[in-house]
């Protein structure tokens, strides 16, 4: 076998781009790749649920991609994907002041707690 066949073999072959912990982070990040024009494919969608007493990682939804460039653009969004996820949150912002009745509301509300008014526009 020539030393391309390998190479052209390996550049097709299918790739374990990511393991999730769940299967609802799997889908989540087959949903980011997907963003990014990446051809995913999820499995041990169907075995997770049924784990039991099979190991973990032996169970774990994974998601595979096609070749080796679809592999290194999948791992910058899965890169991408645990950097936010050990950020802090920047989505807490500080509290805020209703511009109708005055009263100051905690950053989480959308509403004045007293008054019910929308939270103002960033």
């Amino acid at each position: 076998m020539a030393e391309d066949d390998t190479d052209d073999s390996e550049a097709l072959a299918l790739r374990e781009a990511y393991r999730a912990s769940s299967l609802h982070e799997a889908h989540f990040v087959a949903g980011l790749m997907r963003q990014a024009e990446i051809a995913v494919e999820l499995r041990n969608a169907d075995v997770f649920s049924a784990a039991g007493p099979l190991p973990a990682l032996a169970v774990a939804p994974s998601l595979w991609v096609r070749g080796t460039q679809a592999w290194k653009r999948a791992r910058k969004v899965v890169d991408s994907y645990e950097r936010r996820l050990h950020e802090p949150s920047t989505t807490e912002s500080a509290d805020w002041t209703c511009q109708a009745c005055g009263e100051i509301s905690p950053g989480n509300f959308e509403e004045c707690w007293q008054c019910r008014c929308d939270r103002p526009s960033a």
